[in-house]
C-alpha cells in the first residue's frame, strides 16, 4: 500500500511540474504578467482581487 501511495505522489508531482512549466511559458509570452507569476496557477489573467487590494494598501503606507 505504501509503495502505491508513493507512486501516486510521484505521478502527481510530475504532472504538476509539467503544468507549472506550461504556465511559466504562458507568462513569459505575456511580460506584463511576470510579476504575478506566483498566482498564474489559479489566476492566469489577473492577480487575485485580495492581493491587489493588499498591494495598494501597502503603497499608501
Amino acid at each position: 500500500m505504501k509503495i502505491h501511495f508513493a507512486l501516486q505522489g510521484v505521478i502527481i508531482s510530475l504532472l504538476s511540474a509539467v503544468f507549472f512549466v506550461v504556465l511559466s511559458n504562458i507568462v513569459v509570452n505575456k511580460p506584463h504578467q511576470d510579476q504575478y507569476s506566483a498566482f498564474t496557477i489559479y489566476a492566469p489573467a489577473t492577480p487575485p482581487p485580495m492581493f491587489d487590494q493588499w498591494l495598494s494598501n501597502k503603497d499608501k503606507e
